[in-house]
């Protein structure tokens, strides 16, 4: 595993800090669940993405997580 739940959870809240609605799912998750998520986030799939997008049903501003671990 690349990083732990806690460890997780303070690098976002160090990134993005208290942003209401945004960061508030960190809250809602334990470390195990936040680590899962984190460590699953499948690959670059632009059509998934763009599904997503497409899917979306509110013109209020949303949130995309992307992360490469290069080694």
């Amino acid at each position: 595993m690349f990083r732990s739940g806690a460890a997780w959870r303070e690098l976002l809240n160090d990134e993005i800090g208290d942003q209401g609605d945004v960061s508030a799912p960190l809250a809602w998750r334990s470390d195990v669940e936040l680590a899962e998520l984190m460590g699953n986030l499948g690959g670059h799939c632009t059509q998934s993405l763009l599904e997503q997008l497409e899917a979306a049903v509110s013109d209020r501003p949303a949130v995309l997580i992307a992360y490469t671990v290069k080694g």
